[in-house]
């Protein structure tokens, strides 16, 4: 309502900086919104920076940290954020549920009004089955955290290493930046991201090249200073806490096998 938002550039790595932060602020700039982790890179962006730029400017500072719950390591009391919040989808919880957390002190009005529920912030019952689930999936994660530091941070580096070694023109990006241990993105260069994604999920293969309007890979490479015709070459993978090895070592076979005829069918045609 009346409100003007201003997009940040993003860095070489892949991440937002503070000083991207900076240049976009105001002396009427109420709130900074980002992500904590890049959901299609896996990149981590610098949060302390940024959190002790908004507190120096006075800024209110909102984190997602939907894709880094259970896989980073983190004291509340030391984010040093007003709110943060996170869908349930995201740590094996039910599909709708989600969580907002907000620092002592911070205000918030409600955009549901109309009841006292859940301190006044939002009327209306809350979804009970879909909360306890959640709170199982929450134990869960914290159960898991190391698992998913270690073990998944391998089959990862597995993955991209055999992706690699099958297809060597592949670009694994963001290797030397701090990542998310479950996230990969990856360029197959001369291969439409889109094709490869159908031809991959036909063969039970599941990856992702985002959605909406910005949240896109092709885009989010791109705006990392990514060619353009790579970065919608690219695909990103995630890994789970369940995954088996042996389906890593499936999944590499299949990518690379359909990658190579998929290049070999995109070089007829030019020569055609």
């Amino acid at each position: 309502l009346g409100c003007v938002g201003k997009m940040a550039q993003v860095s070489s790595g892949g991440y937002v900086t503070a000083e991207a932060v900076a240049d976009v602020l105001t002396p009427r700039t109420v709130m900074v919104s980002l992500s904590w982790a890049n959901g299609l890179t896996g990149v981590v962006n610098p949060i302390a920076e940024i959190a002790d730029l908004c507190r120096e400017r006075g800024v209110l500072l909102h984190l997602d940290a939907s894709h880094v719950l259970g896989k980073l390591y983190f004291e509340l009391q030391d984010v040093g954020v007003d709110y943060i919040t996170f869908g349930g989808e995201q740590l094996h919880g039910p599909k709708g549920s989600g969580g907002l957390w907000i620092k002592e002190g911070v205000k918030l009005s409600p955009m549901i009004v109309g009841g006292i529920q859940q301190g006044g912030l939002r009327a209306g019952d809350p979804n009970v089955p879909a909360l306890v689930g959640m709170g199982v999936a929450a134990k869960e994660l914290v159960d898991s955290r190391d698992l998913m530091c270690t073990e998944v941070a391998r089959l990862r580096d597995k993955f991209e290493d055999g992706i690699l070694k099958g297809c060597p023109d592949a670009v694994v990006f963001f290797r030397d930046e701090e990542r998310l241990p479950h996230i990969t993105s990856i360029g197959f260069p001369g291969i439409a991201n889109e094709a490869l994604l159908y031809a991959l999920d036909r063969q039970k293969i599941y990856c992702c090249m985002g959605g909406g309007s910005f949240q896109q890979i092709g885009l989010v490479l791109a705006a990392s200073d990514v060619p353009e015709t790579l970065a919608h070459s690219s695909l990103s993978f995630a890994f789970s806490r369940t995954t088996p090895e042996s389906e890593v070592d499936h999944a590499i076979s299949v990518i690379v096998k359909t990658a190579k005829e998929m290049r070999k069918l995109s070089e007829q045609i030019v020569m055609r």
